[in-house]
């Protein structure tokens, strides 16, 4: 019995870093989230077709669903599957180290995904990208820290 509860303890102090990363419906984050999905699809001039795109991707993505990293495959979203190899090559990140959240609604037929990873420049703080914000172009991601 003592072995047991020795072994629960050590799970309990040796949390992996996953547990540091937001929730996916986070309310600050998801107000943040809001506020640069909107300034980044609002910026220079669209048809009034993209602004309106903007405002409903804005209003609609703001509730996500956690997909476990075990249950994610490429074929999920392949932009995502490719930063997860970039910072699993480079960084020797694991699956503690990220969480994919997955909204309901899509953005250009493909659906909207926040990856959520830990920051190795600030102790603590996480780095969020939205991928598939607009064209899911590298220089269309949206990427900020929290």
């Amino acid at each position: 019995m003592k072995k047991i509860l020795y072994i629960l303890m050590l799970l309990l102090v040796a949390s992996p870093a996953y547990s540091e990363l937001p929730d996916c419906n986070d309310a600050e984050l998801q107000k943040i989230l809001k506020e640069k999905i909107e300034e980044k699809n609002l910026v220079g001039e669209k048809s009034p077709i993209s602004y309106r795109n903007a405002k409903l991707l804005a209003k609609y993505s703001v509730f996500f669903q956690e997909i476990p990293n075990s249950e994610f495959t490429p074929e999920n979203s392949y932009d995502v599957a490719d930063r997860i190899m970039d910072l699993k090559i480079n960084k020797k990140y694991t699956e503690e180290d990220y969480r994919i959240c997955k909204s309901d609604y899509s953005a250009n037929d493909k659906p909207l995904f926040i990856f959520i990873h830990k920051d190795e420049q600030e102790e603590g703080k996480s780095v969020v990208e939205v991928i598939n914000a607009d064209l899911s172009s590298r220089s269309n991601r949206i990427i900020f820290k929290y």
